[in-house]
């Protein structure tokens, strides 16, 4: 393979965005393992990140985020399983249709899904008691939900799809509103050129008739 077909290549996989998925659910399982292996409930092991705010503390999830249908692990991981297949032909087969931010978007959100999928199929045949969490957040009293990187990107996908819902249509309209007055401003250039070019032979037509009236 020589250097051009590589580069090439390359570039490819990079615009596809698909290696962001496979560095999500990397990170995620990485992060997990350490958390389970750090971190042991039965040790009672939790890392202080910052004083009174941000914290380390291994939990396991039985149900979806804030423990929602918590114990249905294997419906979970079905839905899981199905969603992310859907999402990921859709992906491959509408692919060409995707932009940039639609791309990362579906990245971010097939990667936190399979994060999660992971962990419920590992729980299913008894190697975890649930998806591992450990990222944790005091606000005074108030201990935030604990949660992991995946869940994390699928919030930031999610997010990241709402702002583009709510931003792209302005876009658009100030897009086509620039090109209607660039078209009007070529338009008018083009109607003063003819105008110009008719003046001097209507001016030529009035000194002949001066001419002849003379």
């Amino acid at each position: 393979m020589n250097k051009e077909k590589f580069k090439e290549i390359s570039k490819k996989i990079f615009h596809s965005w698909y290696w962001l998925i496979v560095l999500i659910v990397g990170i995620d399982q990485v992060s997990k393992f350490l958390a389970v292996k750090y971190l042991s409930p039965a040790h009672q092991v939790e890392v202080q990140v910052i004083k009174n705010f941000f914290y380390f503390r291994l939990t396991y999830n039985t149900g979806a985020a804030w423990s929602f249908l918590a114990g249905k692990t294997g419906l979970l991981m079905a839905f899981s399983l199905v969603a992310a297949i859907i999402m990921i032909v859709f992906r491959i087969i509408r692919g060409k249709m995707f932009n940039t931010n639609h791309k990362i978007i579906s990245a971010l959100i097939i990667g936190g899904t399979v994060g999660n999928l992971i962990d419920r199929f590992l729980t299913v045949i008894n190697k975890l008691t649930g998806v591992v969490d450990f990222i944790s957040f005091d606000f005074g009293t108030y201990s935030f939900p604990i949660f992991n990187i995946a869940d994390m990107m699928l919030v930031i996908g999610v997010i990241y799809l709402l702002i583009l819902i709510l931003v792209t249509p302005d876009k658009d309209k100030k897009a086509e509103e620039q090109l209607v007055n660039e078209s009007s401003d070529i338009t008018s250039i083009e109607e003063q050129e003819v105008s110009e070019e008719n003046n001097p032979r209507e001016d030529e037509n009035e000194k002949d008739l001066d001419k002849n009236e003379l």
